[in-house]
């Protein structure tokens, strides 16, 4: 089972929906449909490839040579994506061509500048490194030097190397509103002698980690931990865990936040239960929400705009 493939309400489904964070109903409905590409995509500001350096670091391979500059690098790995995804090099090159959008050029003299050495050897590079992760030698030291900050950091490798990990877990479950829900929660380790989950995510921040408390906020990570916890405590234990009941078990959430830059500081953030409980109560909104667009099939409105057609705005002194 591909987890992206699973036609099921995400936590980042539901920042497509969340108006606050720039969401609608139609980039909810496209998100769902796997057609619209979310903030939270794989990137080293996520922290999504730095816990996949830390997990899986022979999944990586590092690009001996730099990508092309200018529209032309994009262009390639366009081609090449489409490729993969099984288009014909014809097709795959027109895609590639409308979706970089040159301005100046036309097809036939991009298709030209493909067969210059420096962008037929980044293609021919691509092709080596089908289903692995590609990294330029910055971004490799980067990675290095945080994984070594964390090593460094007493209670952040303690979380990390806890007994008995879950590591990448998918989730499924269909909530009491019969909403198909899933998760993908990055470290989580059940220890059932104390009843306590340990719930722990990465961060990384290009910013200093000792001010974390505006991204956390901006990017509602309060909200996407207490969807976890959610998962976790919804689902089967003994489907997904083959552990014993732990419906009732206390979960301990923790962020670990490391540098990019600089010193590449490495801090932990307890996420305490004031955050979780603000957490649950904007997903409740906006998973009533959902369910009100799916029940009617209405993506090109709000729920406030409905029937009128128009939001009501009044001002209170």
């Amino acid at each position: 089972m591909n987890y992206f493939e699973v036609k099921a309400i995400s936590n980042s489904a539901l920042n497509a929906l969340d108006p606050e964070m720039g969401g609608s109903p139609a980039k909810f409905k496209k998100y769902m449909d796997g057609v619209y590409e979310s903030k939270e995509s794989l990137s080293l500001e996520r922290g999504s490839l730095l816990h996949s350096w830390l997990e899986h670091q022979d999944n990586f391979i590092v690009a001996d040579l730099d990508k092309p500059t200018g529209q032309m690098g994009a262009y390639v790995e366009s081609y090449y994506k489409n490729l993969i995804a099984g288009y014909d090099s014809v097709s795959a090159s027109e895609i590639a061509y409308a979706e970089v959008g040159f301005k100046r050029d036309k097809i036939e003299t991009v298709l030209k500048k493909f067969t210059e050495p420096e962008n037929a050897e980044y293609f021919h590079f691509l092709e080596e490194a089908t289903g692995k992760n590609v990294l330029t030698k910055a971004t490799k030291e980067i990675l290095e030097a945080c994984k070594q900050s964390i090593q460094n950091n007493k209670i952040a490798w303690e979380l990390i190397c806890k007994p008995w990990p879950h590591k990448e877990k998918e989730l499924y479950w269909c909530d009491n509103l019969e909403l198909q829900r899933k998760v993908k929660i990055d470290h989580l380790t059940i220890d059932n002698n104390k009843g306590i989950i340990w719930l722990t995510d990465y961060k990384t921040t290009s910013k200093s980690a000792y001010n974390f408390k505006d991204t956390l906020d901006y990017w509602r990570y309060y909200r996407q931990l207490e969807y976890y916890k959610e998962a976790i405590l919804s689902v089967d234990s003994h489907t997904y865990f083959v552990e014993d009941d732990i419906k009732d078990y206390t979960v301990i959430c923790n962020i670990i936040v490391c540098e990019t830059f600089g010193d590449f500081n490495t801090v932990v953030y307890n996420i305490n239960q004031s955050y979780l409980d603000k957490g649950r109560e904007e997903l409740d909104s906006l998973l009533q929400r959902a369910k009100w667009h799916i029940d009617n099939d209405i993506w090109n409105q709000s729920k406030e705009e409905y029937p009128q057609g128009y939001i009501s705005l009044s001002f209170t002194k």
